[in-house]
């Protein structure tokens, strides 16, 4: 597989490819989490794994991995894997999202709002 160099590749800790996203210029310097994983700017647009959308959705909640796995009702591990994109996650994880206030668009696509509500009533709706 040729990579060019408009390809902006998100590489896990271990330094294996996770994801490929068309169309992105890489952000220089942009490590913006504590495990110096690269994570693009939010473009409008482009289409995240799922992976990359729900850990966006619990970044912007502020919520713990474990805690958005009690409300989506799955353990911890289950949950992580869906944020690593080794499983996918089922409907039902999904229409829970959904239900608190999480764009369907945004969820299914990576277009558009991430909420489709505002955000503060949303974290007050689950606390």
């Amino acid at each position: 597989m040729r990579i060019d160099k408009s390809d902006v590749i998100l590489i896990n800790m271990t330094t294996k490819i996770k994801s490929r996203v068309w169309g992105l210029a890489p952000v220089k310097n942009n490590f913006n989490n504590h495990k110096g994983v690269y994570m693009p700017e939010l473009k409008q647009g482009v289409h995240f794994t799922w992976g990359d959308r729900l850990s966006l959705v619990r970044r912007k909640l502020g919520m713990q991995k474990g805690q958005i796995a009690t409300l989506l009702g799955v353990v911890p591990e289950t949950y992580g894997k869906y944020e690593s994109d080794r499983v996918d996650p089922p409907t039902k994880v999904i229409s829970i999202l959904i239900d608190i206030g999480v764009d369907p668009n945004f969820i299914y696509t990576g277009n558009g709002e991430i909420f489709s509500r505002d955000i503060e009533q949303i974290k007050e709706g689950i606390q």
